[in-house]
């Protein structure tokens, strides 16, 4: 499972920094035996389909709607799913602070 996990976390990072923020936008990322890649955008066949399909031996799709990003994998018997909420803005924390107090 180490490599799988690797990338996983490699393009979870990535897709995580890449900022299309208000998009939505879906990547699917298939990895082959040796090691070379296929990139699908916006694709509705499910993860393990595509795999097979592609003769992949790892398959990853990120999903990103506003600022929250999702990554699936699937490889073998392994599946693992991540998860980035949305971040909380600035302006978001600092209007939740109470500007004045009432005595």
């Amino acid at each position: 499972m180490g490599r799988f996990a690797e990338n996983a976390l490699r393009i979870f990072e990535a897709a995580d920094d890449i900022g299309t923020a208000g998009e939505a936008a879906a990547m699917t990322i298939l990895i082959t035996p040796g090691a070379s890649l296929r990139i699908i955008s916006d694709t509705d066949w499910p993860l393990e389909s595509l795999r097979a399909d592609y003769g992949a031996s790892m398959a990853y799709r990120v999903t990103r709607q506003d600022a929250k990003v999702r990554l699936e994998g699937c490889a073998d018997h392994y599946t693992c799913q991540l998860d980035a909420p949305s971040p909380v803005s600035l302006q978001a924390l600092v209007s939740a602070i109470p500007q004045y107090t009432l005595a």
